[in-house]
């Protein structure tokens, strides 16, 4: 699902899969990229890593899991948390397939804010275990 925030002559619109932003629209001109066969995506949220694991494997405290590059994050179902007059909240947090590939319990929140004719992006994770929680974004 799409959500729009439409604030300071600037909208942007927002896929919950992932969180990714799909639109930036200045003056009725969209500057996101379109999507083509080379790459599908516009602005992927990568977590918990950013890159590829050598064949797609790696340890933790000896336990041997599985990931894509990247991460799984752009592939989640992101849930819309809070909506302001110029700003949205996302919030993905770990389930039992997430504990598949990432042996940590997390709290992923991204904010969009449209302020000053700019758009600022905040991301805040936060470690919901009692384990040194390592991850990129």
């Amino acid at each position: 699902m799409e959500y729009t925030l439409k604030y300071d002559n600037i909208q942007i619109g927002i896929n919950s899969r992932g969180a990714e932003q799909e639109h930036l629209i200045y003056n009725g001109k969209d500057y996101m990229r379109e999507r083509d066969s080379f790459w599908n995506r516009k602005a992927p949220v990568l977590f918990p890593i950013v890159g590829k694991l050598r064949d797609l494997k790696t340890y933790i405290d000896g336990k041997l899991y599985s990931m894509n590059q990247h991460g799984f994050a752009r592939d989640l179902e992101f849930t819309l948390e809070k909506k302001g007059e110029n700003y949205l909240t996302f919030l993905s947090t770990y389930s039992d397939e997430t504990l598949k590939m990432y042996p940590f319990k997390y709290e992923l929140r991204i904010t969009y804010t449209i302020i000053n004719k700019k758009v600022s992006v905040k991301y805040e994770v936060t470690n919901k275990g009692k384990d040194k929680m390592y991850f990129n974004i």
